[in-house]
């Protein structure tokens, strides 16, 4: 394939503010494969405009409820701090339930991203 400069690319920190998403978050996604990404030296990623804008229309709902349902929660992905807000638990409980394997989490540098659909789990065990 011949260099086209004309392609842009996005580095994750310009698709987490273009979205409002966390930085983990979009990791997430790419490292699920829902966002197709390049590396750079094995490490740097980055993701063609056009994929991106792809995987957002994708996903395009309708305007975000201030009230969400279970059900909206289940297709989020969290951090450990917005987890802990949730749930309005502390980090450290959030935290104690990945390392004792309650919920799964996936590491990215020095916290976890945790896929909504463990808030299923949390919820059977607490029944």
């Amino acid at each position: 394939m011949k260099y086209n400069e004309s392609i842009d690319f996005l580095k994750p920190q310009d698709m987490a503010d273009a979205t409002g998403l966390t930085k983990y978050t979009i990791y997430v996604y790419i490292r699920n494969g829902k966002i197709p990404y390049y590396t750079v030296n094995g490490k740097i990623i980055r993701v063609k405009t056009e994929d991106f804008n792809q995987f957002l229309k994708a996903r395009k709902k309708a305007p975000l409820k201030t009230n969400l349902s279970i059900e909206d929660l289940y297709e989020m992905t969290f951090t450990v701090d917005e987890l802990a807000n949730l749930l309005k638990v502390y980090k450290t409980t959030i935290l104690n339930l990945i390392h004792n394997g309650t919920i799964e989490a996936v590491k990215i540098g020095k916290t976890y991203a945790i896929e909504g659909t463990e808030l299923k789990k949390l919820k059977s065990k607490s029944n």
